[in-house]
């Protein structure tokens, strides 16, 4: 013991008070007499030292402090993830982890511009797409001669809207039906749909000439009844903030609380609101 506080008081002495590494010129055996004793010269009592021998003298190396740093690291990071598997199962990890929306029931696109276009609504007034930007559109088509499939889209829009009476989100949304009966949907016929439904403030029906809105279904490749040229059936389109459409959800299966998420979500991207971890 005597010769190991001998060797770390000439240590001492000799200014070897670098906290990451020092080196001594004296034998081997006795630089690892002093790495074995684990002698910390001058160093706060949690670091740990051992011998490693590079091409030049040994030295004496802090490494086992940062390895139990780091495996504390590696524990906490363990710990997290089972709770985001435990707490939200209901959640994507992809979403939840990256930061990357998943959106839920959708018929995924790859972004492109919407096309412009510009109707009447159930109040007179005329209303544009492209002054709707920084808001999520939800686009879909139909008559207010309402059949029961109709009906239920209305009803199951009207119910996320309902979702969202409380949160943030409410005035960032729009809802827009381009009719598919232009001969017969005049405003007074949309204004009509919109009070006996009891239709949410942010929901337009929009209505305007024949040509128009025939102009109208070409762009967003749908027939007159609504559905989609290719026989894909009646569908929601979902068109994000900067304008582009994003995502189809099928109008007759859509679940309110989907299309509430998939909102949010297209919302949170440009950060028009605070994205919760799970909702």
């Amino acid at each position: 013991f005597q010769r190991y506080h001998n060797l770390a008081s000439g240590l001492s002495g000799r200014g070897c008070h670098n906290p990451g590494s020092f080196s001594y010129g004296g034998s081997e055996d006795d630089i690892r007499a002093v790495g074995q004793a684990k002698l910390a010269v001058r160093m706060p009592k949690w670091y740990n030292y051992r011998l490693q021998r590079y091409s030049g003298p040994l030295r004496l190396k802090q490494t086992e402090g940062w390895n139990s740093y780091l495996s504390g690291i590696r524990l906490s990071l363990a710990v997290l993830l089972f709770l985001v598997f435990l707490v939200l199962p209901g959640c994507s990890l992809l979403s939840t982890i990256a930061g990357i929306p998943t959106l839920r029931g959708v018929q995924g696109t790859k972004p492109t511009a919407a096309a412009d276009f510009q109707l009447t609504a159930q109040s007179g007034q005329r209303l544009r797409l492209g002054e709707l930007q920084r808001k999520v559109v939800v686009l879909t088509f139909m008559s207010t001669i309402c059949a029961a499939d109709c009906q239920s889209i209305a009803r199951r829009v009207n119910e996320t809207s309902g979702q969202m009476s409380n949160y943030q989100e409410a005035g960032r949304v729009a809802f827009l039906a381009v009719t598919t009966t232009p001969e017969t949907d005049t405003v007074e016929k949309a204004a009509e749909f919109y009070h006996q439904r009891a239709m949410p403030n942010n929901f337009y029906f929009l209505t305007g000439p024949q040509e128009d809105i025939e102009s109208v279904w070409k762009s967003y490749n749908v027939t007159r009844d609504g559905a989609e040229a290719t026989g894909g059936g009646t569908r929601l389109m979902l068109i994000d903030p900067k304008g582009r459409l994003r995502a189809y959800m099928t109008a007759e299966e859509f679940k309110p609380d989907d299309l509430r998420h998939n909102i949010r979500l297209l919302l949170s991207e440009d950060n028009l609101i605070t994205q919760p971890l799970c909702h």
